[in-house]
């Protein structure tokens, strides 16, 4: 009897259940149910597949290039070679004087 009144159930719930909403509340969240995107390895991941440009005649070092991009920055800033004046951040520039418009 027992088994007769499980499977009358099961039956009728999946009869019943696509046309009535569940009135439960389901403790998985819809985000845990998406696939998780692969993590990328650094090591394979190419960054910058073109090599950098070479310099224009007129612009040979960073004093150069701080001349024609103007507004008198290459008074505030100091870098003897490319390599010192890329390695400089925010807070380096900041110290220099130099403004938040004039970093951009």
């Amino acid at each position: 009897m027992a088994f007769m009144l499980s499977s009358l159930q099961r039956g009728l719930a999946s009869r019943v259940s696509p046309s009535f909403p569940s009135p439960t509340r389901s403790f998985i969240s819809r985000a845990a149910k998406r696939p998780l995107p692969a993590k990328r390895d650094p090591a394979t991941t190419v960054q910058g597949t073109s090599p950098a440009p070479y310099p224009l005649e007129t612009i040979q070092t960073p004093e150069d290039f701080l001349k024609a991009i103007g507004r008198q920055a290459e008074t505030k800033i100091t870098a003897s070679t490319w390599g010192d004046f890329w390695r400089m951040d925010g807070r380096a520039m900041k110290a220099a004087g130099v403004t938040v418009r004039d970093r951009r």
